[in-house]
């Protein structure tokens, strides 16, 4: 874990792990299969905690922050697994969102607002460098606020160099190259090493 409280994963992608649990997503789609793990089904999203989190928006409106309100992306692969199972509450809380003419950006399925692929992701449910520093492009490039905060060449230099990978390459914390760590064919080139 870094300083800043951020974890690399870096044995996994590099396969260094040998208790990755989640090659080809198997370990996603038995959380999905059961219904555990942060994939519980449910039909609506809970009013009571809807609420609340209007509340915490108003309460940082007060005080003059902007919140950017977000859908994390998930692999495709893991999308589709979900359509056989009970996950309407997703598409209920945007419809809540929508009522309340609260914008958010909906990166659920990232194929569709973003150019990438599953082998852009660490796991089922966690994005890596370059699909982040895709969506942080994205959101930036629509948000004149915050101008002057992001360094949007540095993006598109990053997202240029490194599509198809989840690790952005930089020697300062690993010279091991990665590797289709996730089994689903993802081919794995590094072409420049950062740091």
């Amino acid at each position: 874990m870094a300083f800043d409280g951020s974890y690399y994963y870096t044995d996994i992608i590099t396969g260094k792990s040998s208790n990755f649990q989640d090659v080809n997503f198997k370990d996603t789609k038995l959380r999905i299969k059961n219904g555990e793990s942060k994939f519980e089904y449910g039909s609506v999203a809970s009013e009571i905690h809807f609420q609340k989190f209007l509340e915490l928006l108003q309460l940082f409106q007060k005080h003059n922050i902007n919140v950017i309100l977000f859908f994390p992306p998930l692999p495709s692969e893991i999308n589709k697994e979900m359509k056989n199972f009970n996950y309407s509450y997703i598409q209920n809380l945007k419809e809540k969102f929508q009522r309340e003419k609260i914008r958010f950006y909906d990166f659920t399925d990232s194929t569709q607002s973003l150019t990438t692929s599953d082998c852009e992701f660490i796991d089922g449910f966690h994005g890596g460098d370059v699909l982040y520093a895709k969506m942080l492009h994205y959101i930036t490039s629509r948000e004149p606020k915050l101008e002057g905060y992001v360094k949007q060449d540095y993006l598109v230099d990053i997202i240029a160099k490194y599509s198809g990978l989840a690790m952005i390459p930089n020697g300062k914390i690993s010279s091991k190259k990665e590797v289709d760590f996730l089994g689903i064919g993802c081919k794995k080139c590094i072409t420049h090493l950062d740091g």
